[in-house]
């Protein structure tokens, strides 16, 4: 079963040739406090948020490239992940933060505020990144950061 649907009319041009669809929820997702019909974000294609978990893209978020959101982890306010990262778990991107390049986040990690997290990094376990943070490449686990 499908857990949103693309609103027809309601898309980003992020660049020439690169659209993004605001989604709408189909199925209650009780972890996020999403209801049906609720609107949620905007991706690139299902690829970025498969029908399989609870995963979602709220707000004005934007999700694209071969970025994937998987399980419980959820993406919202004006955050963007994009290229080939991969926010999976519990882990929560918000506020104006942006994820990209090969990153994975994973575990309760929390990316929040104006964060920047990009290259290869890999960030897990109970971390908190908030602030005007940027942060390239590496392994960050069980430490909090906030500027």
């Amino acid at each position: 079963m499908n857990k949103y649907e693309f609103v027809p009319g309601d898309e980003i041009v992020i660049k020439p040739g690169r659209t993004l669809k605001r989604i709408r929820a189909l199925v209650a997702i009780e972890q996020h406090g999403v209801k049906p019909g609720d609107l949620g974000g905007y991706i690139e294609h299902e690829g970025n948020l498969p029908h399989d978990d609870i995963a979602w893209v709220g707000g004005h978020a934007k999700v694209s490239g071969n970025a994937r959101i998987l399980d419980a982890a959820i993406v919202g306010d004006h955050a963007s992940v994009s290229d080939d990262a991969w926010i999976t778990c519990d882990a929560v991107i918000y506020g104006h933060a942006t994820v990209n390049g090969d990153t994975l986040v994973c575990g309760h990690a929390r990316i929040g505020t104006r964060a920047r997290i990009g290259g290869n990094a890999t960030i897990g376990d109970h971390v908190a990144i908030e602030g005007d943070a940027n942060i390239t490449g590496g392994h960050i686990s069980s430490w909090s950061v906030d500027k």
